[in-house]
């Protein structure tokens, strides 16, 4: 999943101003179509990360060696 596949850009505003905004549980806003899906696209690119990093915790924690690991072996 850690592929070329997946190019998301990264936001071209400051990281101060990408959480400085505040929207009240009431507010609505307004996407186009291209943008919605775009934002899906990203959050089930997150949420495979985040299941392919579980998975990897899980079979470390079972004992099995990283490349890193089996490289320093040589």
């Amino acid at each position: 999943m850690v592929s070329t596949d997946y190019n998301f850009s990264v936001p071209d505003k400051p990281e101060e101003d990408l959480h400085s905004t505040e929207i009240k549980d009431d507010e609505k806003i307004t996407v186009n179509r291209s943008t919605y899906y775009y934002l899906i696209e990203q959050a089930e690119y997150l949420r495979e990360l985040v299941h392919t990093d579980n998975l990897f915790y899980h079979i470390k924690s079972l004992g099995a060696k990283t490349y890193g690991d089996l490289k320093r072996k040589e």
